[in-house]
């Protein structure tokens, strides 16, 4: 039991030995997604600033 709680341990440090537990694949795709979703979140709050700002400054 502590060796399998040692090699589990082991997988959570290191980076490698995790990856074969999920494929590369998904990593990847996961990766995109997160990306994605990041970059659409700046554009919207970059876009939402951008107008309230433009808003503000019209009634200024």
């Amino acid at each position: 039991m502590p060796e399998e709680a040692r090699k589990y341990s082991q997988t959570r440090v290191d980076g490698r030995n995790s990856s074969k537990l999920v494929p590369r694949g998904v990593r990847r795709v996961m990766c995109i997604w997160v990306c994605g979703v990041t970059f659409g979140v700046v554009c919207t709050l970059t876009v939402v600033l951008t107008s309230w700002l433009t808003e503000i400054y019209k009634d200024a």
